[in-house]
């Protein structure tokens, strides 16, 4: 299998904390441009208005659409997201993590505040990729990322800011500076424009940001898909983090909801994977649970519909992680 990434782009995104990379998701635009339209005119559970109530114009999301709609499916799985995001984090394979719609309207006035991704989750790792893919053209006027050069490698963590400013999360962890009020103080990563099929690749510590789209005359549809490598595990407290992105109500399994131990290897959903190694993708819409059953085990013992399944290791070499219960 051929490499989409050169070596350049892997070492702008590990010194960096982002790199951008163009046309990969053009073919793929006018499908999820579609699915887009679907999933803001019927949101799923998790769909969301960020900004405040006094913000002007809309800014709307959703999560975990792969879940619910038959192209998201189908783009995570046969498109080159996996495979892109194993390359720049040098893992062995990519596993989903989740999908989230970002679509901000024209004249939309609510910024996407400066933020570092880590500290909503309820995973740790290094290996953690989000690639920020657009389905308009966007320049920096209509909502562009922009990033904090090297953030990801201060060894600090922020607080994390509710996109409604209702409240923040992670709120026992060192506020996040006032980057505009110091811009003197940092590097920053911009481009002038992306057009559709382009794509941010960022790391999970990298602060990053976007204006709101005060243009009149363009939308600003972005899908951020967020890819995990070889080292993710459950993150201590997550039985109790405020803002795990994991649908709500999840299946109920026997025994309710029970404690996962720190450190446990996680499956999340259904694997859409690249592997490194060379093996082949998932065929289209399967996993390895096969593609019309998605309550069936995997080769690794995890069940799933939709939902994050903790794998807990089991204390015999070789042995297949047990299915733990589903979180709420």
């Amino acid at each position: 299998m051929s490499t989409l990434v050169t070596e350049e782009q892997r070492i702008r995104y590990a010194e960096d904390g982002a790199v951008l990379l163009r046309g990969h998701f053009a073919p793929w635009v006018e499908p999820l441009r579609q699915a887009a339209e679907r999933v803001l005119a019927k949101p799923g559970p998790l769909g969301t208005r960020y900004g405040k109530d006094s913000h002007q114009g809309s800014f709307r999301g959703d999560r975990y659409m792969w879940t619910f709609d038959d192209d998201f499916r189908r783009f995570l799985f046969e498109g080159p997201g996996a495979q892109l995001s194993a390359e720049l984090m040098g893992a062995s394979q990519a596993r989903l993590f989740y999908d989230h719609l970002l679509v901000k309207e024209p004249g939309a006035e609510a910024p996407t505040p400066w933020h570092q991704d880590l500290p909503y989750w309820c995973v740790e790792g290094e290996q953690i990729c989000s690639l920020w893919i657009v389905l308009d053209p966007v320049e920096r006027d209509s909502g562009l990322l922009q990033f904090v050069k090297g953030s990801h490698r201060w060894n600090r963590r922020f607080s994390a800011p509710d996109f409604r400013y209702r409240q923040d999360y992670a709120d026992d962890l060192e506020p996040m500076p006032d980057i505009d009020a110091e811009r003197d103080r940092y590097e920053f990563l911009t481009w002038d424009a992306l057009e559709p099929g382009d794509c941010l690749a960022f790391h999970a510590m990298a602060v990053h940001g976007a204006p709101g789209n005060s243009r009149p005359d363009r939308r600003r549809r972005a899908l951020s898909v967020r890819w995990m490598g070889d080292d993710v595990a459950l993150s201590r407290g997550a039985e109790r983090h405020p803002s795990d992105p994991r649908p709500r109500p999840a299946p109920r399994r026997s025994g309710g909801r029970r404690a996962v131990p720190a450190g446990v290897a996680v499956v999340f959903g259904l694997m859409a994977t690249h592997s490194a190694a060379g093996a082949s993708p998932p065929p289209s819409g399967s996993c390895r649970h096969g593609p019309d059953s998605p309550d069936r085990p995997s080769s690794d013992g995890i069940r799933s519909r939709g939902c994050a399944f903790p794998a807990r290791r089991s204390g015999r070499p070789g042995a297949p992680a047990r299915p733990r219960s589903a979180h709420r």
